[in-house]
This record gives C-alpha cells, structure tokens and sequence, in this order.
C-alpha cells in the first residue's frame, strides 16, 4: 500500500541527492580546473622571477668583465708598455709586472703577446693567490697561437668575456698594444685574466640577492638545477 506522505518524502530526498550531487560535481571541477590555472600562473610567475634573476647575474657579470676591461685599457695603451714590446727592458718587468701589482688588481694574470702572436712574456698567480713559474696547461693552451684570445683584428682590437680554462670559468680582456695616444700599429696583444672563484660567485650572490652555484662544464646537474634550464633557455 503507497502511502502519499512517504513517497513525497522519498521525492524531496532524491531530489536533495541530485542537486548535492550536481553541486559537489560542479564543485570537483571548479576545484580541478582553478587548481589548473593557479598552477600555470604559479608556474609562469616562477618563470619569470628566474629569468629577472638570471638577469641580474648577467648584468652584474658583465660589468666585473667591464670593470677588467677597463684596467687592461690604462695599461694597453701606455707608451711604456708599447716600448716594452720593442726594446724588452727588464727595468719595465720589474717595476710592473710583479706579484703585488697582480694581487692588488686581483687578477691571476698578466701577458704580453706580440705581433706574431707569441707569448712575450706574463706574471701568473694560481686560484689559490700563489705565484706560478710555469702556466697550467689548460692556460697554456688558451693562450697558443692563432687562438682568438692571442690574435688581433686590428690595430685597435680588444675582446672582452668569459673564458673557460679546464673546467674553471675566467674573466678575460684583450687589447692591442698601442702609444698613449692611441695611434699608430700595433706592438701587440696585453691580456688581463682573472678565475671566477667560489668568493666571487658568493659575492655575485649577495650582490644580486640569488643564491648562485656553479658547476663545472659536463658535469651533471643537480634535479632541480636540469629542471630550470629548459625555460630558461628556452
């Protein structure tokens, strides 16, 4: 037997559980696809605040290589350096190029290449600030003849940049030697170099507030470091 009050009741409830239902459904989905789109924007915004990072390191480095750059201009065209490229006075070695002018423009070398291109003479220090008699072979073979670093375009070139000697990146600058005026042929090529350290890494990173490492070419990157690359490259 129906009973009218029971089955209006039965009603009212499959009805509640419809409408539940349809809203917890439309719930999930909103749910599902604002987790979608915060998740793009997390993910872009992230993007973005790496690349502005990377972008302040690429800046700061370049004016370290600026800053090199720079020194090597008041020592490249000099009228006593251009002369030195002629007569090879040990007077010019010994009032310059020494251990204490190397340190105190913190630089780990200083080399003179002539017109042929042909190491003339350097003063060189290793990562440690120690003097070396001999160059590493890594520097060595950086410095051979007919290499980009060694060789001038011009009487008037220079290069400046980052080098990688071994596995250790170096800041690089390259001039023609050249009169006080800057006039004339050149007496060859004046290099200034200098190893990007672990300090000077630490003081990029406190410089650009970004937490910096480095890894050595071909290495194997760390998870998260072989993550960020792809946008960053991309």
């Amino acid at each position: 037997m129906n009973v009218p009050g029971r089955r209006g009741l039965t009603l009212r409830i499959k009805a509640v559980l419809v409408v539940g239902l349809s809203v917890a459904t439309m719930v999930a989905l909103l749910h599902l696809t604002l987790s979608s789109v915060l998740l793009r924007e997390y993910r872009a915004l992230e993007e973005r605040e790496m690349r502005v990072d990377m972008n302040r390191v690429t800046d700061a480095l370049q004016h370290a290589i600026a800053e090199l750059h720079s020194k090597s201009g008041d020592w490249a065209d000099r009228d006593e350096t251009y002369e030195y490229m002629v007569t090879r006075d040990p007077a010019f070695i010994r009032s310059n190029l020494n251990i204490v002018a190397l340190q105190t423009m913190s630089l780990h070398l200083i080399a003179f290449v002539d017109t042929t291109g042909q190491l003339a003479t350097y003063r060189a220090l290793d990562t440690e600030r120690r003097p070396l008699t001999e160059l590493p072979p890594a520097l060595k073979a950086a410095l051979a003849s007919g290499l980009p670093l060694v060789t001038a375009r011009s009487d008037s070139d220079e290069r400046s940049g980052v080098l990688i000697v071994g596995n250790t990146p170096m800041l690089v600058s390259s001039r023609s030697i050249r009169s006080s005026e800057a006039t004339g042929r050149s007496h060859g090529i004046l290099i200034f170099a200098r190893y990007l350290s672990a300090v000077d890494v630490r003081a990029l990173g406190a410089q650009t507030h970004v937490s910096l490492e480095l890894w050595p070419v071909g290495a194997t990157l760390p998870a998260d470091a072989t993550a960020a690359l792809p946008p960053l490259l991309g």
